[in-house]
Parts: C-alpha cells; sequence; structure tokens
C-alpha cells in the first residue's frame, strides 16, 4: 500500500484531488463518474486522491461496500482542507503537473478534457 509522505512525490502527475465525506449524498453519486475517470486514466501520469476529514474506522466500513479508485487520504485534524480553503464538499481541485492548483469544480462536472489539458500543460476551463 503505497503512503504519500511529501507532496514532491506527485511531482510531474496531475493530482485530482478530490474532498468528500461518507454522509455526503452528492459525494456517493459523484463516485461512480469518478471511479471511471480514474479506471480511464490509470496508465497516464495522474493521481486520483479522495481527502476526508472522518476517522479512520467509520472509512474503513464505507469503503467495503463503497470502493473508490485512487489514493483515500485521511485528514482527522483538518488541516488539509484549511490548507485549501476548502469549507464544503464535495469539491475538486485539480493541481497541475507543476504543483499549482488549476481550477477547482464539483465532480459531477469533471470531464476528461479537463484532465487532458491538465497534461499538456494548458488553461483548464475551471475557475483556480
Amino acid at each position: 500500500q503505497e503512503r504519500l509522505t511529501d507532496w514532491s512525490q506527485l511531482r510531474g502527475q496531475v493530482v485530482v484531488l478530490e474532498f468528500w465525506a461518507t454522509w455526503c449524498d452528492a459525494c456517493r453519486e459523484a463516485r461512480p463518474h469518478l471511479n471511471a475517470l480514474a479506471e480511464r486514466f490509470q496508465d497516464r501520469p495522474v493521481r486520483f486522491i479522495s481527502i476526508t476529514d472522518e476517522t479512520e474506522p467509520v472509512v474503513r466500513a464505507y469503503l467495503r461496500k463503497n470502493p473508490i479508485a485512487g489514493w483515500v487520504g485521511l485528514d482527522e485534524t483538518g488541516s488539509v482542507f484549511e490548507a485549501f480553503g476548502v469549507y464544503g464538499r464535495p469539491l475538486t481541485l485539480i493541481i497541475d503537473r507543476e504543483g499549482r492548483v488549476a481550477g477547482q469544480t464539483f465532480p459531477s462536472l469533471l470531464g476528461p478534457e479537463t484532465i487532458e489539458a491538465a497534461l499538456a500543460g494548458r488553461d483548464i476551463p475551471l475557475r483556480p
């Protein structure tokens, strides 16, 4: 099982950073779409990371019935939510290959063309 210990491990990759929760209906509804995108880009330099501020036992129980493609991160202190200015969910941030937030959207609105643009280093049509 891979562990992210430093953001530099993601250098050169596009990161789809999803903020979610087990109790969030919109998060659950968007999961099949995000899982399909993760599968589509699995052989490309794209990393899908889903961050929640819930506890490990709650998340493990949820994941037994609701798989998430990509990495799942636990932010029990809320420091990652705070660092990225996230106050609601679901919220998806696209981090470009240089490590900059290139845009934000709702997961259901994220399309493959946005990820392709980020991979190519082009501006993406989302609010940074």
